[in-house]
C-alpha cells in the first residue's frame, strides 16, 4: 500500500516557540547528520520519541516527525486502510522531467532555523514577530500570526498551541476545539492522538474521547493500526482501542504496504496486521534508529554487517547490503551513501546518479530532489541536472507543487516546471 504524504507545513526539531508540524503530501523532509532527508509515511509514524531518552529536544524532533506524518496521509490507489494492511504495491509512480523553477512568493517570512515548511490542504505556517499563522498558496494571510505552535492542516484541521495547551481550527481559524489538551497532534484517519498528563489517548473531529488516556506513548493511525506503548513494550490497537497485535515489543514503526518493522531484543524483523513474523529477526539497529522506516515501493532499507541493503516483501535481498547509509525508495529512485558522498540508485541497485552530495532527499512527484553541498542547497531532477542553483541557505521539499526556500533568513516559496 503506498501513501502520498505530505509534510505540508512546518514541523519543528524541538518544541519551545517553534512549530512541529506537518505534511500532506509525499515527504517530509528534515535535517539530521548533515543530511537532507525526506521521510515517508512508515519512516514518520515509526519515528519514537520515546527512544530518545531524556534528550528533550530528540525527543520533540521524534515527535514533531512523528507529528507531521499523523496529520497528514493521502492514500493513493490501491490503499485500504483496513487492518488488513492489503500489502498492495503499485508501480512506482513515473517522475516527470523537470527544466525550470520561478520563484512564486519572494522571501519575507521569518525563518526558525528548526522549523521546516510545507503547504497542505493550502495552507502553510508562517511566523511574524514570534507568533505562527498560515498563508494560502498565492502568498495572502488567512489565519492571522497568533499561535505559539502549529501543525499542519490534514482533514480540516490543525493542531496549535496557545500558552501551554493545544486545540483543533479549521482552515478558516476557527477554533473547533478547544484548548484543553497538553498536546495534541492532527487528524490522521479521523482519529488525533492527545495528551492530558502523563496519558496518551485519541480524539475524533468532534471533540468525541474515542480511545481513553491511558498510553505511555502513542503514535498516529496507519492503514487501520495505531502503535501504542504500555510500561515498556510496544503493541497495536484498531480504531475502537482493541488490541490487535500484543504489547510485546520493544520498538516498532508504523504499518506501510501491509508490514510493520518491530524490535526484539537489539534486532528488527516485520509483522503482519495480526502479528504474526512475515520477515525475521536479523537486521541491525543503526544510530538513528528511531526512524523506523518501513516499505515503499516494495523495498525496505535495512542493515546488515554494518552495511545497508533493501529487501522485498518475502525478506529476499534485492540491493546488497554495499551502502553506508540508505533511505527508502520515491518514484523508482532512492538516496543512499558511500564513504561521506550521497547518490541514488534503481531498484537494481545501480547508480543513477553520481555519489557528489553532501546531503539528498527522496524525489517528490514534482519530480525534484532537494540535495546540498558545502551548507547550501538546491534541487535536481532525475537525470541529476540541476534545476534549481545549489545557492539557498536551506530548501524544503515540494507540497502542493511549492518548495520553501531560505535566503538571508526570510522565507519565500519556489515552483518547477
Amino acid at each position: 500500500m503506498r501513501y502520498m504524504l505530505a509534510l505540508s507545513c512546518v514541523f519543528s526539531w524541538g518544541m519551545a516557540g517553534h512549530v512541529p508540524t506537518g505534511h500532506e503530501r509525499e515527504y517530509a523532509d528534515f535535517q539530521v547528520r548533515n543530511e537532507a532527508y525526506v521521510v515517508d509515511k512508515a519512516t514518520l509514524h515509526g519515528t519514537r520519541w520515546s527512544d530518545m531518552g531524556s534528550n528533550k529536544t530528540m525527543r520533540n524532533l521524534r515527535l514533531g516527525i512523528l507529528v507531521t506524518l499523523a496529520l497528514s496521509l493521502v492514500p493513493l490507489a490501491g490503499c485500504s486502510g483496513g487492518g488488513d494492511g492489503g500489502g498492495v504495491t503499485d508501480e512506482p509512480k513515473e517522475i516527470p522531467l523537470v527544466t525550470s523553477f520561478e520563484v512564486v512568493i519572494e522571501p519575507m517570512y521569518e525563518s526558525s532555523p528548526s522549523t521546516t515548511y510545507y503547504f497542505s490542504e493550502g495552507r502553510c505556517a508562517i511566523r511574524v514577530d514570534g507568533k505562527w499563522g498560515f498563508i494560502d498558496r498565492a502568498g495572502n494571510e488567512v489565519i492571522p500570526p497568533v499561535y505559539d505552535s502549529v501543525y499542519v492542516f490534514h482533514e480540516g484541521l490543525a493542531a496549535v498551541k496557545q500558552g501551554n495547551k493545544y486545540g483543533f481550527i479549521n482552515t478558516q481559524g476557527e477554533v473547533v476545539i478547544p484548548f484543553d489538551y497538553d498536546y495534541a497532534v492532527g487528524m490522521m484517519e479521523g482519529l488525533a492522538f492527545v495528551q492530558q498528563g502523563d496519558k496518551w489517548g485519541y480524539i475524533n473531529a468532534s471533540n468525541d474521547l474515542v480511545i481513553p488516556f491511558e498510553f505511555d506513548m502513542v503514535e498516529s493511525f496507519s492503514e487501520g493500526l495505531a502503535s501504542v506503548k504500555l510500561g515498556s513494550k510496544w503493541g497495536f490497537i484498531d480504531p475502537q482501542g482493541k488490541t490487535v497485535v500484543d504489547f510485546s515489543f520493544k520498538s516498532v514503526g508504523s504499518f506501510s504496504e501491509g508490514l510493520a518493522k518491530v524490535k526484539e531484543d537489539d534486532t528488527w524483523g516485520f509483522i503482519d496486521p495480526h502479528g504474526n513474523l512475515v520477515i525475521d529477526f536479523l537486521y541491525e539497529p543503526d544510530d538513528f534508529d528511531y526512524f523506523h522506516s518501513g516499505f515503499r515501493d516494495g523495498l525496505a532499507h535495512v542493515k546488515l554487517g554494518g552495511k545497508w541493503g533493501y529487501i522485498n516483501q518475502d525478506g529476499e535481498v534485492v540491493v546488497p547490503f554495499t551502502y553506508d547509509s540508505a533511505n527508502s525508495f520515491s518514484g523508482g529512485l532512492a538516496p543512499v551513501t558511500m564513504g561521506e558522498k550521497k547518490g541514488y540508485i534503481n531498484h537494481a541497485g545501480e547508480v543513477v546518479i553520481d555519489f557528489i552530495y553532501d546531503g539528498t532527499g527522496y524525489f517528490a512527484e514534482e519530480g525534484v530532489a532537494m540535495v546540498n553541498i558545502d551548507d547550501k542547497y538546491g534541487f535536481i531532477n532525475k537525470e541529476g541536472t540541476v534545476v534549481v542553483p545549489i545557492e539557498y541557505d536551506k530548501v524544503f521539499g515540494f507540497s502542493d507543487g511549492l518548495a520553501a526556500i531560505v535566503v538571508d533568513g526570510k522565507v519565500g516559496f519556489i515552483s518547477v516546471s
